[in-house]
């Protein structure tokens, strides 16, 4: 009788034994589960904050015309790791050539702003020192503001005094800078034929060749809507589309299911600075203006024929010619360009 109890009682405290064992190892396994998890939730938002820009910008006036998103993409020279992020810019700043190295002109700045660059930084995966910098268009803003950097500042060779001058070498602009470019593909020309009307042949397509496939461009209705009523709220989300829905509106428009326009931009407004040295001068500012009295036909208003350069310098307004707003002497004082979407 003793034994049996005693064996009875050692099967209860082998059961309670195995129940504990059984306990503890599902236990473990739900840590290890849920540590698995969380690792990978972990990863995730890693991978998703690496895709977001930086920091976010607020929608106002001010960012719903002017700025440009930038995509800058780091590649490595040995293993091909790439990374990118989103950047954020109100106007550009292009160089400006000497005037004994050549003439200078929008289209050039552009391709130097935007070109591949080489930089030595370490990667971090393979640890090589050195990648190559791509930069591509994501967004496109309403009016394109082109910073001309014409102030300079010498240095000594021991570095002890500083000198600023200005070049006063002339940059061409041209009338208008097509997103469509022969030798890139526009995204919004796949499968569809490219319409460029004959007078518009010759216009440079510089920005095409730097446009990001999934690049997002202001809607014509959206602009007009904006102009209209400059204290309405901008829905960018509404007010901006992809090439890709442009390319759907046209297939619903329907006249022409198979062709593509091109859209571009136009020279709108320039503004100079008049003086010989960096230390003084003067500014001022030429707009192409309309001056037709129909407000409610927003396409007549951006006709050439509807509108004349206008001069505005201090308090006094007068016309001008198109050789005096676009011509050589013009050309030499141009400081800041604009270009608005058409």
């Amino acid at each position: 009788l003793f034994l049996t109890e005693t064996t009875e009682e050692e099967e209860e405290e082998e059961s309670r034994g195995m129940d504990i064992d059984s306990t503890s190892s599902i236990s473990n396994n739900e840590e290890t589960s849920q540590t698995t998890a969380t690792t990978t939730q972990e990863q995730t938002k890693e991978e998703e904050e690496e895709e977001k820009p930086k920091y976010q910008v607020k929608s106002t006036p001010l960012t719903s015309h002017f700025t440009t998103q930038i995509r800058h993409t780091l590649t490595c020279d040995s293993c091909c790791y790439s990374r990118s992020h989103v950047e954020y810019y109100n106007h550009l700043s292009l160089e400006v050539m000497e005037e004994e190295d050549g003439t200078s002109s929008i289209e050039e700045g552009l391709r130097k702003f935007l070109a591949e660059e080489k930089r030595e930084l370490k990667c971090e995966k393979c640890y090589h020192e050195s990648a190559t910098q791509k930069m591509e268009i994501v967004k496109l803003p309403k009016a394109l503001l082109l910073h001309l950097k014409r102030f300079i500042v010498d240095f000594s060779p021991c570095y002890t005094n500083v000198s600023y001058r200005k070049n006063r070498s002339a940059v061409e602009f041209p009338q208008a800078l097509s997103l469509y470019n022969s030798s890139h593909s526009s995204p919004s020309s796949a499968g569809k034929a490219v319409v460029v009307p004959m007078e518009e042949e010759n216009v440079n397509g510089v920005l095409g060749e730097f446009l990001a496939r999934d690049v997002i461009i202001p809607s014509m209705s959206s602009m007009a809507s904006t102009t209209e009523n400059d204290t309405q709220d901008d829905d960018e989300d509404d007010a901006n589309v992809t090439q890709e829905d442009d390319m759907e509106e046209e297939e619903e428009d329907g006249d022409n299911n198979d062709e593509v326009s091109i859209q571009r931009y136009s020279l709108r407004s320039t503004v100079h600075h008049i003086g010989s040295t960096a230390s003084c001068g003067h500014y001022t500012a030429d707009a192409l203006r309309p001056y037709n009295n129909d407000d409610d036909n927003h396409e007549k208003k951006s006709q050439k024929n509807d509108a004349q350069w206008t001069r505005f310098n201090d308090s006094y307004v007068s016309t001008i010619s198109d050789s005096q707003a676009t011509g050589l002497s013009a050309q030499r004082t141009t400081y800041m360009v604009m270009y608005e979407l058409q």
